[in-house]
């Protein structure tokens, strides 16, 4: 088979803004390129990303679209009506959408990463014009497309029973640690004290790490929090939840301020990835109560690092998170201060979830995930249109 011209559009992508999709693009492109040195690949960059996607290998290619990711009513007419003309003259055998959403007017076999429904299973927590052009393009790109790609089975059961496609045209992707994250050294307690000092964190801590979302659930942990303090007498315990701000923190604030937590409650916004191993070392608990994840990548962080793991029984999280953490009805506060105590005061109980967390962690690779998106494109250009 002759090599393939593989289009990747990255139109949609901002640097530092787009968050998982980010994450995900990047780290699939770096294996991509690690484990395909035949076919050709033509990434669609936009005037905002594309100096960031700058590559050593030979068989990858930027092209400049000339527009800007931050106008978005541009940005989507121009992939919805425009890029057809753009992307027909490289004679592409395949375009990769990883944003959601594919130019549904171009002939060129297609392949999108739906990463999660999150806009069906709980529309309440997407603002109402992003939720309007969701359900109007995802349906359509995903109906069009010939592969669907996305990152766990409970994303995959998600897409057939709400999108209506066949299983079989759908293709699980799973996630592994970031690229930049060395987890092979233990960050000592000298780098674990500094980081809290930077970001004004008092220890001992649980944490919570990803975007500040209704959708993560984090008023449950603010009762966990007054639990642990009035019931098991935790009273110098405190809790960070670090990510950007998507709606949740004023309300976080209103109720702090309403409490007598606001010495114990630290939201320090985005931490740089060089921050995280001893944000998590120095962690006494890692602690995801999400009603919803498409995957769940901060549970292997967490435990990449020696953090023991109490996490929600709900979508993904149990898939991702095996048998190496304590599983909690999100809805249940209560719980969520029974887990903790217990990781906090059983020593067996902690050393057992650390144990199983770092062995979780090996049987994730970006290698394998580039690997079946790569059977996926063949699969696609084999598939009768």
């Amino acid at each position: 088979m002759k090599p393939l011209n593989i289009g990747i559009n990255l139109a949609g992508l901002l640097p530092g803004v787009s968050g998982g999709i980010e994450f995900y693009i990047r780290n699939l492109l770096d294996a991509l390129g690690k484990i395909d040195a035949e076919n050709q690949y033509l990434l669609f960059t936009n005037r905002d990303n594309h100096h960031t996607f700058d590559s050593n290998n030979h068989n990858f290619k930027r092209i400049l679209c000339n527009l800007s990711g931050y106008t978005k009513v541009r940005r989507v007419a121009w992939e919805q009506f425009f890029s057809p003309f753009t992307l027909k003259k490289y004679r592409l055998d395949l375009l990769h959408s990883p944003t959601y959403t594919w130019p549904v007017a171009s002939k060129i076999p297609g392949v999108v990463s739906i990463l999660d429904m999150l806009y069906y299973v709980y529309p309440e927590f997407i603002p109402q014009p992003k939720l309007s052009f969701l359900r109007v393009l995802v349906p359509w790109s995903a109906r069009r497309c010939r592969k669907v790609l996305t990152i766990s089975e409970s994303s995959k059961r998600d897409i057939v029973r709400f999108l209506g496609i066949s299983p079989e045209k759908v293709t699980v992707t799973p996630l592994a640690l970031d690229r930049r994250l060395d987890i092979g050294r233990v960050p000592t307690e000298v780098e674990i004290e500094k980081v809290c000092s930077k970001f004004g964190i008092r220890r001992p801590y649980i944490l919570n790490v990803g975007a500040v979302g209704n959708n993560k659930n984090p008023f449950a942990l603010l009762d966990a929090l007054e639990i642990l303090h009035e019931k098991f007498s935790m009273n110098n315990l405190s809790l960070v939840i670090s990510g950007n701000d998507y709606g949740a923190a004023s309300g976080i604030w209103s109720r702090v301020a309403a409490s007598g937590l606001r010495d114990f409650v630290c939201l320090p916004g985005y931490v740089p990835s060089e921050y995280l191993p001893a944000l998590y070392a120095g962690a006494l608990a890692y602690v995801s109560p999400s009603f919803f994840e498409g995957f769940g990548l901060t549970l292997l962080e967490a435990m990449a690092f020696g953090t023991p793991v109490v996490t929600s029984d709900r979508g993904s999280l149990p898939e991702v998170a095996g048998e190496a953490a304590l599983f909690v009805n999100p809805d249940r506060p209560d719980q969520i201060a029974d887990s903790v105590f217990q990781v906090a005061t059983t020593p067996e109980i902690r050393k057992d979830l650390v144990d199983r967390g770092r062995q979780r962690v090996l049987e994730f690779s970006w290698e394998r995930t580039a690997r079946l998106t790569l059977e996926a494109y063949l699969e696609a250009v084999a598939r009768p249109g």
